[in-house]
């Protein structure tokens, strides 16, 4: 479960946050051998902002999930959108 924090905006144009993770790893569903990414999150918050911590640990729980990489950024998708950021 994500963990957030309230945001304000404030006037200006939208606020942009990255979070990057140069050493994600989840486990490959054919071989059992470690799957490595770099995984770069890009958004705009509204009202709430992902707490980095929560975002790291989320990452890390994958390291020992069977499955490609690229199925995994599918599964981070749907917790980051509950936060319903502007994009």
């Amino acid at each position: 479960v994500l963990e957030t924090v309230p945001f304000t905006r404030g006037d200006g144009p939208p606020a942009i946050v990255r979070f990057t993770c140069p050493e994600f790893t989840s486990l490959c569903p054919v071989t059992g051998q470690p799957d490595f990414a770099h995984i770069v999150i890009d958004y705009a918050p509204d009202a709430l902002l992902v707490e980095s911590k929560s975002l790291k640990l989320f990452m890390t729980s994958f390291r020992n999930h069977g499955a490609f990489h690229e199925d995994c950024t599918v599964m981070m998708r749907r917790p980051i959108i509950t936060v319903q950021s502007s994009w």
